[in-house]
């Protein structure tokens, strides 16, 4: 049965209670449907993918997979998963309804991550769209399919929200992920640009 923060669409995961650190204060009961099983890997061989809301015992993964790049290694650190600005940013995505941190467990370890930005907005009718970022799938597993298997459960899962359309954003000098994008439907269709503040 889907809660206010888990509406139909594809399963959301049961997290690992031995995982859980932190009390999930104003969380519902129901944690959800049991881990769904993602497709298959290359080989032919059933993988045991699962997706599922991300809980504060996952922080040193989820940065351990930030890191795991050309741009990550020099901005996050799993060392300092104990920092309060990761507990803090932590707990703000957690208590935000229009924010979903997911993470992929793969036999039980933690091996992809994403974020999901749910958009109201009144263009388009009040269209809500979804922004994913931080997408990351652990470098050893890269070309395996496990970054489409959790790209599509996390279309699946907005499209579950009722969102129109998904966007993103990825910095210019990640070539393969653009490809792995484009080969996902994704198309350049805007102009992005940042600055700091």
């Amino acid at each position: 049965m889907a809660g206010p923060r888990d509406p139909p669409g594809p399963d959301v995961g049961q997290p690992r209670r031995d995982r859980e650190v932190a009390s999930r204060a104003g969380r519902r009961a129901d944690q959800g449907p049991a881990p769904r099983s993602l497709g298959e890997a290359r080989d032919g061989r059933v993988s045991a993918l699962t997706v599922r809301r991300a809980v504060s015992g996952d922080l040193r993964d989820i940065l351990r997979l930030l890191a795991d790049d050309h741009l990550g290694r020099d901005r996050d650190d799993p060392a300092n998963a104990e920092d309060a600005a990761y507990r803090e940013a932590f707990a703000a995505i957690d208590a935000d309804p229009n924010q979903f941190l997911g993470v992929a467990e793969l036999d039980g370890a933690v091996v992809g991550t994403f974020q999901l930005s749910f958009l109201p907005g009144l263009s388009n009718r009040g269209a809500l769209k979804v922004a994913i970022e931080a997408v990351r799938v652990d470098s050893a597993l890269r070309g395996g399919g496990y970054g489409g298997q959790m790209l599509s459960w996390a279309m699946d899962y907005a499209r579950g929200r009722g969102c129109s359309g998904m966007q993103l954003k990825s910095h210019r000098s990640r070539e393969g992920a653009h490809r792995f994008y484009e080969r996902h439907g994704f198309r350049h269709s805007h102009v992005g640009m940042t600055r700091p503040l």
